[in-house]
């Protein structure tokens, strides 16, 4: 089977039914340069960490751009199985907040995948999660989850090194640059890929 047989269809948008579980692998993860944007979106307790979690299909985890972001592509099958964390977004507004964070869905689009729970990096989350409504997982479980992959053509990216658990800080030497971080588009990311062929 080719690898473009495994591409999910992403073409008819999720609609969103609150409140929902969003897997997060990248700078919105817990201890990560974005974490303060997914505590404040929708005001506070829009969305909450819920536990630790593990794609159970492997995708291709590849960080690019001047700003060094990471983008989860959308070939399942390929890569590893991902590390992150289960978030309950509770509002509308949260959701909403993160969409728009990551230019969903001009850059990124949202879709459903199985994850496998795993513990809490925190023991307060089970605290925080209580007033989600939704049912706490336990390790072991398998949890459909929303995630954010990337949307634009892909080929270039799949040459670049595969990651399995995301550290901005991470020996892959790319620490993500906030300051430099617009890309919204694809076009936009081929722009920023041509300057550091440019500087390379």
């Amino acid at each position: 089977m080719s690898a473009s047989s495994n591409i999910i269809n992403i073409n008819e948008p999720i609609k969103p039914q609150l409140p929902l579980h969003l897997f997060v692998y990248g700078t919105l993860k817990f201890g990560q340069p974005n974490q303060h944007v997914l505590l404040g979106a929708g005001g506070e307790g829009g969305a909450v960490y819920v536990s630790g979690g593990r794609t159970l299909e492997s995708y291709p985890l590849v960080i690019s751009s001047s700003a060094n972001i990471p983008f989860l592509l959308n070939r399942p099958g390929l890569g590893h199985r991902i590390f992150g964390h289960i978030v309950c977004v509770r509002t509308l507004a949260a959701l909403s907040t993160l969409d728009e964070f990551e230019a969903c869905p001009e850059l990124y689009q949202r879709l459903s995948v199985p994850v496998e729970a795993l513990p809490a990096p925190e023991s307060d989350w089970a605290v925080k999660h209580a007033g989600c409504s939704l049912p706490v997982q336990q390790p072991g479980q398998t949890v459909f989850c929303q995630i954010y992959v990337y949307s634009g053509p892909d080929e270039k990216l799949l040459r670049l090194p595969h990651l399995a658990d995301y550290r901005s800080d991470g020996d892959h030497g790319r620490p993500y640059l906030a300051e430099v971080d617009d890309v919204a588009s694809p076009e936009q990311l081929e722009e920023h890929e041509k300057i550091d062929a440019a500087c390379s």
